[in-house]
């Protein structure tokens, strides 16, 4: 079997997914398990490390066939270093992830902004081949944003380019995980809708997530997406207002870019 299988594994603020993947026969192996947001830089190297292992091992792949692990990380992101600058959502900053897990895996290490990956997959597999400009939006534990401009990913002067999660939308709002107050992910993100969620429902307001939120288990997308379906109203009523607000900050992104 031909070396030219990857590990890609996408590092968010709830969970982890890890794929084995090449360009011929795509996804031919994959792997979940929980992202702990408290955790130590070392204890975020040994939970991919694991997730890398065992994502290799339930494929059908043997390990001198994966050419390198791709890295996909919520924040600011140097992929020409390796560096986290900043992952609020993770409690990372300043760390040279790349050399340490290189450290403990033993393959090269490729770390880029999950955003931008994404971006760049919408990009050569989603849309139109002639399109050279796009904005993706991705809205989960915080809200991310990839840019292609001209064909190319832009990640501006610091790295930080296409964070639309971080545009000021409220003054004096909620406090964001970046230290600012009124991010727009602080208030259109799942975080910020569940968070209104369980907060009316332990002030008393009805929900078919209350029996969830008294046994302080996470809500995640699919379970949202449940209680849409079930004409849940609190539920239905919250994404509506996140919504709104999301089309009003694209509406504004729009007019900037074009």
């Amino acid at each position: 079997m031909p070396k030219d299988f990857i590990v890609t594994i996408d590092m968010g603020g709830t969970k982890q997914l890890a794929c084995v993947i090449n360009s011929s026969d795509g996804i031919v192996a994959r792997v979940k398990q929980s992202t702990d947001p408290q955790s130590t830089e070392r204890e975020y190297i040994k939970s991919i490390a694991k997730i890398t292992k065992d994502v290799i091992k339930s494929s059908s792949v043997g390990k001198e066939n994966i050419k390198a692990v791709c890295l996909g990380m919520a924040g600011s992101v140097n992929p020409y270093k390796g560096t986290i600058y900043l992952a609020p959502n993770l409690g990372l900053k300043n760390f040279n992830i790349k050399k340490m897990l290189e450290n403990e895996i033993n393959y090269p290490v490729l770390v880029e902004n999950d955003v931008n990956l994404a971006a760049l997959g919408i990009k050569n597999f989603e849309v139109d081949k002639s399109s050279k400009n796009l904005l993706a939006i991705f809205v989960g534990t915080g809200i991310g944003g990839g840019l292609i401009l001209n064909g190319e990913l832009y990640r501006g002067s610091n790295f930080v380019a296409g964070e639309i999660g971080h545009i000021l939308v409220k003054k004096d709002g909620a406090v964001c995980g970046c230290g600012k107050r009124g991010c727009f992910e602080t208030i259109a993100s799942r975080t910020a809708i569940t968070n209104k969620i369980i907060s009316d429902v332990k002030n008393g307001k009805e929900s078919s997530l209350a029996k969830m939120i008294e046994a302080g288990e996470i809500i995640k997308s699919k379970s949202l997406a449940k209680a849409v379906k079930d004409d849940d109203q609190l539920v239905t009523g919250h994404i509506i207002d996140a919504c709104d607000v999301i089309g009003g900050v694209l509406a504004s992104v729009t007019n900037l870019l074009n």
